[in-house]
């Protein structure tokens, strides 16, 4: 019984100094991240690209304009892409084009569009 007491002091004090030596919740928090164009930014953003014909240019995920719009829910701007002649064969990063990403989001309109200038599921 003698030893019980001491170890349970032991344990305690440990846990107590372990405790102390954490970090606290602010100094843990990842930093803020950087600016990022906002849901109602990106249509003008993809505005843009259409404006300065610069039609298959990627980003990060390897999104071309028209996929972005797709994915976005523009319809308009997808139309303006199609008439500039966007691709609708272009696939991203995971292998999907943009009559699957406007499948994913239950577009029919859009996915319409897609299929009358001629997108398909499979290359």
């Amino acid at each position: 019984m003698s030893f019980k007491r001491p170890f349970i002091v032991l344990v305690s004090l440990l846990v107590a100094s372990l405790t102390a030596a954490l970090p606290s919740q602010s100094e843990v928090d990842p930093p803020p991240e950087p600016d990022r164009p906002s849901a109602t930014q990106q249509p003008a953003m993809l505005e843009g690209l259409v404006d300065d014909d610069r039609m298959e240019p990627r980003d990060l995920l390897d999104r071309t304009p028209l996929i972005r719009a797709v994915q976005e829910g523009q319809i308009g701007l997808v139309r303006e892409i199609l008439s500039r002649g966007g691709s609708v064969t272009a696939r991203d990063r995971w292998g999907r084009n943009a009559l699957s990403h406007a499948l994913a989001r239950d577009e029919r309109d859009m996915v319409d569009l897609l299929i009358h200038h001629g997108a398909t599921l499979h290359p």
